[in-house]
């Protein structure tokens, strides 16, 4: 476990929703032409324009400040044979990106009746995700309202530029920042971003410009025509939001309680770390020692923080019986927030939690070669999920991940329903030795919700 950490994805992405977004590592390619053309689930059929379609360079940006039903299509390098990279759809239900040449960069919101879902490609075919959450809880309802979009924006500067220009330069700062937000850029990247030519010719708009040392253009086209092929297709293969089974429900409810022990085996010794909400603890089997931490909110007594603390006795996988004393040093905090989620990032934070579709059933491959499924099994092999696991169990700082590269997890879950104890066993494979050599670490958990230290809790409330 580690203090909280920012986890940031690599590559530039378009929406930001309250979940982060994935961009998975494994899929094949899939001809675009394949998808169907659905009449009665069309996503361009939803949209009602009430501008004019754009004849020249203003009426076009206003359209795109206005209206949603367009798309935009990033080219890398120069006419007159630029490289396809991405695919922006813009329609009133869906909005996202795509490669169709590479799907598995493909990240959609898709705005149903009842909420907002996300749509990736993984593992050779389409998933959806479970609705999406706004920060309070409630179900989000509007993918515009997630999603970084010129919708709304730059009023002051379009409102400035001359009617009838088929050709001209964007200099303001405001307008390149929107652009590049929109584009999925952090706002840092105003700083190597050229002006912006601008063209209008056959119905589209051209965007010409140098991120860096790249040069791109962005066409926006399909102005209020705007469909979404491969969310057609999910539509025609009966595609809907995803509900997770009821063991991988249990398996998210579980490690909410943020009360767990986690043990680590190795052929000398087993490592033991006790998670709750206010405080953390960590000891090595068969010592009578412990040391820790505890978060304490008492600004009447002038303590507030999270605090270092030393116990007696121990605790083992599934009890906390044995612990028969603990000291807490209230003279200085090593941390000013009394808050133990803020001052370690516990498995609760997990990106997988909100992303249980990619898992898929039984263990990886190369795990089950290993080790035997002792409950109901389960593995990802994708990329963002697996580097989020490394960076939240703090393997990196012993492991190296651009020597010992992540490669996959997998859950065995064996849940008691008579009196709601529970093994979770966690298995992640790594590569090291160019690929040549693996191996893997195994964490088995248990404890969940029975982690209270009744006379700590007294101590600190």
């Amino acid at each position: 476990m580690k203090k909280k950490l920012l986890f940031l994805l690599s590559l530039p992405l378009l929406l930001v929703a309250c979940e982060p977004n994935l961009t998975s590592s494994s899929g094949s390619s899939l001809s675009g032409d394949s998808s169907p053309s659905l009449s009665d689930s069309s996503t361009s059929s939803s949209s009602s324009s009430s501008l004019p379609l754009p004849t020249d360079i203003r009426s076009a940006l206003e359209y795109l400040a206005k209206e949603k039903n367009y798309s935009f299509t990033i080219y890398e390098g120069g006419e007159p044979e630029p490289a396809y990279l991405f695919t922006y759809y813009f329609t009133e239900k869906v909005v996202g990106h795509t490669a169709l040449d590479a799907l598995e960069y493909t990240d959609l919101r898709i705005q149903d009746d009842t909420g907002v879902y996300p749509l990736n490609y993984y593992e050779d075919h389409l998933i959806s995700g479970e609705y999406i959450r706004m920060e309070d809880g409630s179900l989000c309802q509007n993918v515009w309202e997630i999603s970084d979009t010129l919708y709304g924006k730059s009023e002051s500067f379009l409102s400035s530029l001359p009617s009838g220009e088929t050709s001209l330069t964007i200099t303001d700062k405001a307008y390149r920042l929107n652009l590049i937000k929109t584009l999925g850029y952090d706002n840092s990247a105003i700083v190597d971003l050229s002006s912006l030519k601008a063209s209008f010719e056959g119905g589209q708009l051209s965007l010409s410009f140098t991120l860096g040392e790249t040069d791109l253009l962005l066409v926006a086209s399909d102005f209020g025509t705007t469909d979404v092929p491969l969310y057609d297709r999910f539509l025609s293969e009966g595609g809907d939001v995803y509900v997770p089974e009821e063991t991988l429900a249990e398996l998210r409810r579980l490690f909410a309680t943020n009360q767990m022990i986690i043990s680590q085996s190795s052929e000398q010794m087993t490592f033991r770390e006790l998670l709750h909400p206010n405080y953390y603890f960590s000891c090595y089997e068969g010592s009578d020692m412990f040391s820790g931490y505890v978060a304490i909110n008492k600004p009447e007594e002038n303590i507030v923080g999270v605090y270092m603390a030393v116990g007696e006795g121990s605790f083992s996988a599934d009890s906390v019986s044995g612990v028969t004393g603990i000291a807490v040093s209230t003279a200085r905090p090593v941390w000013d927030v009394p808050d133990m989620m803020q001052f370690y990032r516990y498995p609760s934070a997990m990106l997988l939690w909100s992303n249980l579709q990619f898992l898929g059933e039984g263990l990886d491959e190369n795990m089950a070669l290993v080790v035997e499924g002792k409950g109901l099994t389960y593995h990802t092999d994708e990329s963002t999920i697996v580097n989020d696991f490394v960076t939240n169990f703090s393997i990196d700082q012993s492991f190296p991940t651009d020597t010992y590269v992540p490669y996959s997890l997998s859950f065995d879950i064996q849940l008691d329903e008579e009196d709601r104890t529970s093994v979770v066993e966690i298995y992640y494979l790594y590569f090291y030795n160019n690929f040549t050599s693996a191996g893997y670490l195994h964490y088995s958990i248990s404890g969940f919700g029975n982690t209270s230290l009744p006379k700590l809790d007294e101590l600190i409330a």
